[in-house]
């Protein structure tokens, strides 16, 4: 990996476009994510690359490491998630969730994030059977976190993160250092991780 992320940095640094596609309009974003490479993502990111553009098959960057995020534990796919929220990629249809609750119950992280960039979401039994039981023993809290949700409103403190968040869409990045917040609550603006929903 992180040959990888020399390789990619050094080919932008000499004026690679982020934005080459191959002829099913597969980017170097799309790319990434399938391989769950969350340095390479931020580099993109950074230097351009279009958070939301879709390939011939219709797939986002999103939806490309919500399909490997089970199979790349190691890789930490969480990453790459929280860096497309932060830049504004368009997010999962809450209906969807439940589908991929089922396909990345194993990363919790990746989980979190989706959820915490949502004010609410609708939470129903399903959800607890889209878990296999081994997964819920290895993640006790967080799972029993996620579905006490169903019976009970997000706190404040979510609810004001959503707002500030919605109204900074696609400036996030920009405006938060000039906002000049604490650490820890930039970092929590960030959907900072803590295995935990409330």
């Amino acid at each position: 990996m992180e040959r990888y992320h020399r390789v990619c940095q050094q080919l932008v640094q000499s004026g690679a476009s982020v934005e080459a596609a191959d002829r099913d309009q597969q980017r170097p974003l799309h790319q990434a994510c399938k391989n769950a490479s969350a340095r390479v993502v931020e580099l993109l990111l950074a230097h351009g690359a279009n958070v939301n553009i879709m390939s011939y098959s219709g797939n986002t960057a999103m939806h490309n490491i919500l399909q490997v995020a089970a199979y790349k534990l190691g890789h930490r796919p969480e990453l790459v998630v929280r860096a497309l929220l932060n830049r504004g990629a368009i997010r999962i249809w809450p209906g969807a969730l439940v589908k991929v609750l089922r396909y990345c119950c194993s990363s919790p992280r990746t989980i979190e994030v989706l959820i915490n960039s949502y004010d609410r979401v609708r939470v129903t039994d399903e959800w607890a059977e889209a878990v296999p039981a081994e997964i819920m023993q290895k993640h006790p809290d967080f799972y029993e976190s996620l579905f006490s949700l169903g019976q009970r409103p997000r706190s404040l403190q979510h609810l004001a993160r959503c707002a500030l968040r919605s109204y900074l869409e696609g400036r996030l990045l920009q405006v938060l250092p000039e906002l000049r917040l604490p650490s820890s609550l930039h970092q929590f603006l960030l959907l900072s991780f803590e295995d935990i929903l409330y």
